[in-house]
């Protein structure tokens, strides 16, 4: 494996493309929520891991085992049972509008992507997910700061920043964007591209899960089918890395 020793120079040109479709993928996302419903939306993005899957199988040659693809579509189909079967007991509408659903299929895409750049990056160019991170952190937040204040007022921005306002921002940008960007490049560097990609799965389950704790929301039979699904299929898909994993440490313990 080619390995970046500290003496190499960092490229912007290697990196800046990749962490340019990460501000694509967040833009795009919300600008389709806009325009489409929260369960098109969710439904559209439970896509990733297999678009990720067939980009990595094609463009990186990554080995995508029968196995592992069983354990995405079962996985796949965990998501859709929790996601699509309480709207269909209800009687609510899925399908969202036709513009909006394409805005969220780029940018699935444009995730995916993202997730094989970042991959190509780590184990081919040497980086780190450190570095790929704050790479990407820096580019979003110059590239949406300049938008808002050009389609922003002033005295529409500055109340963000005051109480409560202040936390809440802190918490999306420390907890949910920094931490869970470099959780998820660590993943790719240690596992794969499409391995990492599973995690889009869990975004569901463990919504519903602390909506039951916080919110007191009741527990339902799809949601148990579903997540039984969902965690079914990545032990199916991850199974033998993992194990692969314990037995590399329990032999450097011993």
């Amino acid at each position: 494996k080619h390995i970046r020793s500290s003496k190499q120079r960092l490229s912007i040109k290697e990196i800046l493309p990749i962490a340019l479709l990460s501000t694509t993928n967040v833009a795009l996302f919300y600008f389709g929520l806009t325009r489409t419903t929260n369960n098109a939306s969710a439904t559209i993005y439970a896509s990733v891991p297999l678009i990720t899957a067939i980009l990595a199988q094609h463009t990186l040659k990554e080995i995508v085992s029968g196995k592992k693809i069983a354990g995405i579509i079962l996985g796949f189909i965990g998501v859709m049972t929790i996601l699509v079967l309480p709207l269909f007991e209800r009687g609510e509408a899925i399908t969202g509008e036709i513009g909006g659903n394409l805005l969220i299929v780029i940018a699935s895409f444009t995730w995916a992507f993202y997730t094989v750049g970042s991959r190509h990056l780590i184990t081919n160019k040497g980086y780190s997910p450190l570095v790929i991170t704050s790479i990407s952190i820096f580019t979003s937040a110059l590239v949406f700061a300049v938008f808002t204040l050009v389609f922003f007022p002033m005295d529409y921005i500055s109340p963000l920043f005051v109480g409560n306002n202040l936390i809440l921002i802190l918490h999306l940008s420390l907890m949910v964007t920094v931490t869970t960007l470099l959780l998820y490049q660590w993943a790719i560097k240690h596992s794969s591209a499409a391995t990492a990609s599973l995690s889009n799965y869990l975004q569901p389950v463990f919504s519903i899960l602390l909506g039951i704790v916080i919110l007191s929301e009741p527990i339902t039979g799809g949601f148990l089918i579903g997540s039984g699904g969902v965690f079914l299929g990545i032990f199916l898909a991850t199974g033998t890395q993992l194990k692969q994993h314990l037995t590399k440490w329990y032999h450097r313990k011993k």
